[in-house]
Parts: structure tokens; C-alpha cells; sequence
């Protein structure tokens, strides 16, 4: 019965180890993935940081054409102002 038992208890002990180190290395798996993800997430804060930077300034280069159309400038009509 003791052999059984020290059996048992040599195997459940194995068992836990194996479990320990399986762990272990998802463990280390996720931590580069978390670390991979975190670098991906950085570079496409600053691609959206250069995105909108440049739709500011194309905005702004825009605006200056709006206003330009609204004081009559040179994108009139071609036939506004003619009297038939």
C-alpha cells in the first residue's frame, strides 16, 4: 500500500512540475507578445499623430480656399455676371 502511495505522490508531483514549467513558458510567450503588441500600438500613435498633423495643415491650406470662393475670387463661374 505505501509503494502505491509513493507512486501516486511521484507522479502528482511530476505532474504539478510539468504544470509549473508549461506555465512558465506561456508565461514568457505572452509577455513578448504583450511587448510586440505595445510596439505596434506605439508606432500607430505616431503614424496617427504625422496623419493628423498633415490634415491640419491640409485643412488649413483648404480654409484659405474657402475663403477665397466666398469673396468672389477667381474660381467665379464662367458665366456669372453676363447680362444676356
Amino acid at each position: 500500500m505505501m509503494a502505491n502511495l509513493a507512486q501516486v505522490a511521484g507522479v502528482n508531483a511530476l505532474g504539478l512540475v510539468n504544470m509549473i514549467i508549461s506555465s512558465a513558458r506561456t508565461a514568457t510567450t505572452q509577455r513578448r507578445n504583450c511587448e510586440q503588441l505595445a510596439e505596434h500600438v506605439k508606432i500607430i500613435g505616431n503614424l496617427l499623430e504625422k496623419l493628423r498633423s498633415t490634415d491640419l495643415m491640409t485643412e488649413a491650406s483648404s480654409d484659405q480656399g474657402a475663403v477665397g470662393l466666398s469673396r468672389g475670387g477667381p474660381q467665379e463661374s464662367p458665366g456669372a455676371g453676363r447680362e444676356l
